[in-house]
């Protein structure tokens, strides 16, 4: 986790360590950080999480104003409020078959 916070002081206003079943850690430019617990699930398959979670985050992001044009691109002085966003729905099954319903 110093390597995260050593990253972010050297450039990107965020980094974000995923932590499993352990949740997410950011690691903001100005020196604070935030813990997110992870929603508990039963794992079936790990395929697309880091996509899915990615997506989540950066949905998160934009929701808050921290990207694009709309808002203050890149302003970190509100990291609570995109970094706590995590699904709520429930986690893809598998038919019998293996194939993703």
């Amino acid at each position: 986790m110093e390597v995260a916070a050593d990253w972010a002081r050297r450039g990107p206003r965020l980094v974000v360590l995923t932590r499993g079943a352990e949740g997410s850690d950011a690691h903001w430019a100005s020196g604070g950080r935030h813990r997110v617990p992870a929603h508990p699930v039963r794992v079936v398959d790990t395929i697309g999480a880091g996509d899915a979670f990615m997506a989540g985050l950066l949905a998160g992001l934009l929701s808050a104003g921290l990207l694009g044009t709309g808002g203050p691109a890149g302003d970190c002085a509100r990291p609570r409020t995109a970094v706590p966003c995590r699904p709520r729905w429930p986690a893809p099954r598998r038919s019998p078959r293996g194939s993703r319903l």
